[in-house]
């Protein structure tokens, strides 16, 4: 009796496991195209399928978004066409069954809407990537953030470090960044999730970021044209620093304030740098011979 008891259990539980193995995971497939804008409202063409954790089914819905240009927020989603697919008896015979169907003329709604195409953009002159803390516009000399984290919860909301970007386009000076995630392939075959999201970087946004860009690589280029500097004091306060500044100010001494992360302290550094190691010595002799302040020479540290 315990042998049969042990015999059924172990059929039992095989089975179950067969039956998991056998089921996929739910999952959702999505596309987003660009479409074209307006003054306010730019639109797009969204293709999803879902699978319910099944291989014998599964939805298509063929929707029109409408989002605001300003904050990238969807302001409106209309279904065109949704579908089922089902494969009742799992031998390759699939029934398709409409479930909602709206009449869309897509000429009509363009000239309606006032409407202007948007073609790719051309990202050779700067890169744009992802990290997981943000989207950042990369340069020759730096990098900058152009979306941070934070601003990209509330509008890509499956955003992380594995997202990556697909497409660019750019008109009236806004960039539309088409961002997406996942295995498309996978989603295909109704295995895995592939999504697709298209978001604003406006034109305000850009510009911060590529001033912010051009002011780095203009530091960089100083500091590579200019590699020697005169250290006047490191202090745990800028208050402090700040009060030395103050003082070499009155002797006619140029002095910037720069935090440390090594050492965590304001550094206080004669300006402006200096081309070679004797410039800088001359440098710190005129202040100690003014000030009888000690400077200490040393490569600019970035």
């Amino acid at each position: 009796m315990r042998n049969i008891f042990r015999l059924v259990t172990l059929i039992g539980t095989l089975l179950f496991i067969t039956i998991i193995y056998a089921t996929p995971s739910a999952a959702t497939w999505q596309r987003e195209n660009l479409i074209g804008c307006n003054e306010k409202y730019f639109y797009t063409f969204i293709m999803e399928r879902n699978n319910p954790a099944s291989y014998y089914e599964y939805t298509e819905t063929f929707s029109l978004a409408q989002y605001e240009i300003a904050s990238s927020k969807l302001v409106n989603k209309t279904v065109i066409r949704k579908t089922r697919h089902v494969d009742k008896q799992a031998d390759g015979h699939w029934v398709k069954e409409e479930q909602q169907t709206n009449a869309f003329d897509l000429n009509q709604f363009l000239s309606k809407d006032n409407l202007v195409y948007i073609f790719p953009a051309d990202m050779s002159e700067t890169q744009w990537f992802v990290q997981a803390d943000g989207i950042y516009l990369q340069g020759d000399k730096g990098k900058a953030i152009l979306v941070p984290k934070a601003d990209l919860a509330t509008k890509v909301p499956w955003f992380n470090a594995y997202s990556r970007i697909a497409g660019l386009y750019e008109i009236n000076n806004n960039y539309y960044v088409l961002l997406e995630q996942g295995d498309e392939l996978g989603g295909r075959s109704l295995e895995n999730d592939f999504q697709q999201m298209i978001m604003v970087v406006t034109s305000d946004n850009y510009n911060k970021s590529w001033q912010l860009l051009n002011q780095r690589t203009t530091q960089k280029l100083s500091s590579d044209q200019n590699p020697w500097q005169v250290q006047v004091g490191c202090f745990k306060t800028v208050s402090s620093a700040d009060q030395l500044v103050k003082q070499l100010a009155k002797a006619e001494f140029k002095a910037q304030i720069n935090f440390s992360k090594s050492t965590h302290c304001h550094r206080v550094i004669l300006i402006p740098r200096q081309v070679t190691q004797d410039a800088a010595k001359q440098q710190a002799q005129q202040l100690q011979e003014k000030l009888n302040i000690k400077g200490y020479i040393g490569k600019v540290e970035e």
